[in-house]
């Protein structure tokens, strides 16, 4: 009741963010990827407050993965999971960033 957000407007986001992705051109598989990350961490750090506010990883890896059977499936072959785009925007950046000064 105390939290800004129910867990029905996180679902809805969830969808939307997935919805953006789809239209984005990237593979949709890739939030229930991010979804089993969390899934792990949950698992191995049960005091992150971030799971307090949440929706289950488990519930919403359910829930995306029927999104993706009901709307993607037909044009998920011609999606990118967006790899090089990352290794690029930000792995190699981040490489090229000069090193802090010591103090």
């Amino acid at each position: 009741m105390a939290l800004k957000y129910s867990r029905e407007d996180e679902r809805t986001a969830d969808i939307g963010g997935m919805d953006y992705m789809f239209r984005a051109g990237y593979n949709p598989n890739g939030m229930v990827e991010t979804m089993q990350i969390l899934q792990k961490e949950e698992e191995s750090n049960n005091s992150c407050d971030f799971f307090s506010t949440h929706p289950s990883p488990e519930n919403r890896i359910d829930y995306l993965r029927a999104r993706i059977q009901s709307h993607y499936l037909d044009g998920i072959a011609g999606t990118k999971t967006g790899g090089e785009d990352y290794r690029q925007n930000v792995l190699d950046r981040l490489k090229n960033l000069p090193d802090e000064p010591r103090r």
